[in-house]
């Protein structure tokens, strides 16, 4: 419903009733992300109309659930994807590498989507990201609490995900496939999770949806006949439904739980055509306990219509949270795992596969930049010098970084040269060893020390099986 005022929407915090200050419609298909955007060309920022993290929750799928969502993302891919759209495919068991997984490139997609596999729960090792908080690991539990590690893991995954999608531009959309979530026997833990992970996608302005992937299933015709790679139905009151519910319900998202899997997702998309921002003005109190979980509700005062929206917030304000050290080291981090190009230093790569006896296999990188927008400092004697960071990695297809390179090259240079490397700018070759075939994504960020601009690039590769010979011929996919 498009057309409503600030007349029409009532906010309450905490059961009262606040001054709205700004109402407005945002369209998710307008604006400059409506120029047609090509398969293999990389997005600019001002082009992103919608990004959507895929969330397979390997941890919790069953067997037959992993097929069901596995054949969905395809059709995602192939049939529901629009021009404009930045995507991730992600499983909760390797959420580690969620920024290099944001791409427009259905090829890297369909990879992404190719490793998703059925995993033995019972046992499974569950590693947690290093920058994630104590509340949302294991070490912050009491012992009495009976828990899922698994879902610990699937929150600590899905906190990660919107800790990734905070900077990125459009509209913010996880899709979690799930066959339960488990949190815990105690309902005031499963609630501070679910506030704490709240709290952070609104922040990022992030709205989860849910899918029960195991669906309504009918008992087998035989009883005798048992199938335990199946996740069993799950009544709507378990808390293992309500949990999922609420992780989605909370950030004014929906939860589904029915058979059609590629019908929700397209709902889904349908219902996100569009949103309203509404704002007001919380008073000083809001913010004297950063530990109070402060309730949100919208009414909407028309007739035959339902709002959704984000259930609340923690009482600190955003300048108010733990800054981030802006450091050279990070700054080049960050240009590596963006998923935009960087240009104010304009570079190509070109990476070539290729194999060494002493090494085995690897990605030669040719990097070209051009020199123009780098600072040089003139010595006495007429040398121009310069010195550049190069930061080069390879990321596996589901994000885990396989390899990385840190190089500073210094420049030194004057008369002709000087002016040559102007006029055609620098090339530097750098070598990474892959040891597995399969799909790899490469990266790189370069850094003018002194005026501290910054460029990169990324290729998409495919690393060939050979035999031991190394006969067979290496080539890499096209650029895109």
């Amino acid at each position: 419903m498009t057309g409503l005022t600030a007349g029409d929407f009532e906010v309450l915090q905490d059961g009262r009733t606040q001054d709205i200050v700004h109402c407005s419609y945002v369209p998710a298909h307008s604006g400059q992300g409506s120029e047609s955007v090509s398969q293999q060309e990389r997005l600019r920022p001002e082009q992103v109309r919608r990004t959507i993290a895929l969330v397979a929750d390997d941890l919790s799928l069953s067997f037959t659930s992993t097929g069901w969502v596995r054949e969905v993302l395809r059709r995602f891919v192939d049939e529901q994807m629009q021009p404009g759209d930045l995507v991730a495919i992600l499983r909760t068991s390797g959420a580690m590498g969620a920024l290099q997984q944001f791409t427009s490139d259905k090829r890297q997609l369909h990879a992404a989507i190719s490793q998703l596999q059925w995993k033995m729960r019972r046992g499974f090792p569950v590693e947690f990201p290093k920058e994630l908080p104590e509340e949302f690991t294991p070490d912050g539990i009491s012992e009495e609490t009976e828990t899922t590690p698994q879902s610990f893991g699937t929150i600590g995954a899905l906190n990660y995900i919107v800790r990734g999608l905070k900077d990125v531009p459009g509209r913010k959309l996880i899709i979690l496939f799930s066959d339960g979530l488990s949190l815990g026997g105690r309902d005031t833990l499963a609630r501070e999770l679910r506030q704490r992970f709240s709290d952070m996608a609104g922040r990022a302005s992030a709205v989860v949806y849910t899918i029960y992937a195991a669906g309504v299933q009918a008992p087998p015709s035989d009883p005798y006949m048992y199938d335990p790679l199946r996740t069993p139905m799950l009544s709507d009151s378990s808390p293992a439904m309500r949990n999922l519910a609420a992780v989605s319900e909370q950030t004014g998202g929906r939860h589904f739980a029915y058979n059609d899997l590629p019908s929700e997702v397209s709902t889904i998309l349908n219902q996100e055509a569009g949103y309203y921002f509404i704002g007001y003005r919380p008073d000083e109190s809001t913010f004297r306990n950063p530990n109070r979980f402060h309730t949100l509700e919208v009414r909407v005062r028309r007739a035959g219509l339902t709002v959704r929206s984000r259930r609340g917030f923690y009482g600190v304000a955003e300048e108010n949270l733990p800054a981030v050290p802006d450091d050279p080291k990070r700054q080049l981090a960050n240009v590596l795992i963006s998923p935009f190009v960087s240009n104010t230093i304009p570079v190509r790569m070109e990476p070539l596969v290729a194999y060494s006896p002493k090494i085995g296999q690897y990605v030669s990188c040719t990097l070209y930049l051009d020199a123009r927008p780098l600072s040089f400092s003139q010595d006495a004697e007429g040398w121009m010098n310069g010195a550049i960071e190069v930061l080069l990695a390879t990321f596996g297809v589901n994000g885990e970084r396989v390899d990385v390179r840190a190089h500073t090259f210094h420049v030194r240079t004057r008369g002709k040269t000087y002016r040559h490397v102007l006029e055609n700018g620098l090339t530097y070759i750098i070598t990474l060893p892959v040891k597995k075939p399969g799909p790899y994504q490469v990266r790189a960020a370069v850094r003018d020390v002194k005026s501290r601009k910054v460029g990169s690039a990324f290729e998409f590769v495919q690393i060939p099986s050979a035999s031991r010979n190394r006969n067979a011929n290496h080539k890499r996919l096209p650029p895109g």
